[in-house]
């Protein structure tokens, strides 16, 4: 979590297999309200205060993690950078102290955020926040052509493997009980 007080709860997270392509920030010293736009169009927020200078960070090709960020009770400032290492924007004030690049592991981007947002007795308002990954389905379907020929997902047609192999055991298992009765039958004839 960057920023370290509790307040109002939010949760600001991208639909389906959308990720978030626009974080956008009221800051006077520190962010004092967020808000963010995702790949499917969606608006999400505003939480916190629209106090202070709106500023933003957009990529269309979304955001990979962070590079750094400064933090104190509140989420100060954050460099953001795509998912190949490359740096974006620095959205934010002038304080806090450093945090260490945090990405999203391979092959996923930020579709959304959570945290709290606060306001101290003097009526100053600050935010804390929780960057959240997930997969980025769009960039790796784009080109993969389902068993249709239609572009999307691959299908999985991992339950067909298994309950073929379960039907397999079953015959087998019958093809082996057939056998054994006929060879105690035909034993019982000669006996006979």
């Amino acid at each position: 979590m960057l920023g370290n007080r509790t307040g109002t709860p939010y949760s600001l997270m991208c639909p389906g297999n959308s990720y978030m392509t626009q974080f956008n920030a009221n800051v006077r010293w520190w962010i004092n309200g967020i808000g963010a736009k995702c790949s499917d169009g969606t608006s999400l927020g505003p939480a916190g205060s629209s106090a202070g200078d709106m500023r933003q960070a957009t990529s269309q090709s979304g955001f990979g993690g962070y590079s750094k960020a400064a933090t104190g009770d509140s989420l100060d400032s954050v460099t953001f950078i795509d998912t190949s290492g490359n740096v974006i924007q620095t959205v934010g004030g002038t304080g806090g102290s450093p945090v260490p690049e945090w990405k999203c592991p391979s092959g996923q981007k930020i579709t959304g955020i959570s945290g709290h947002t606060y306001t101290l007795p003097d009526g100053v308002t600050g935010i804390t926040a929780k960057f959240h990954c997930g997969a980025d389905s769009k960039s790796k379907t784009d080109d993969k052509k389902t068993d249709d020929g239609k572009t999307g997902e691959k299908k999985s047609y991992t339950w067909v493997y298994i309950l073929l192999g379960f039907l397999l055991i079953i015959i087998i298992g019958i093809i082996i009980t057939v056998v054994v009765i006929s060879g105690k039958k035909k034993h019982m004839d000669e006996d006979e």
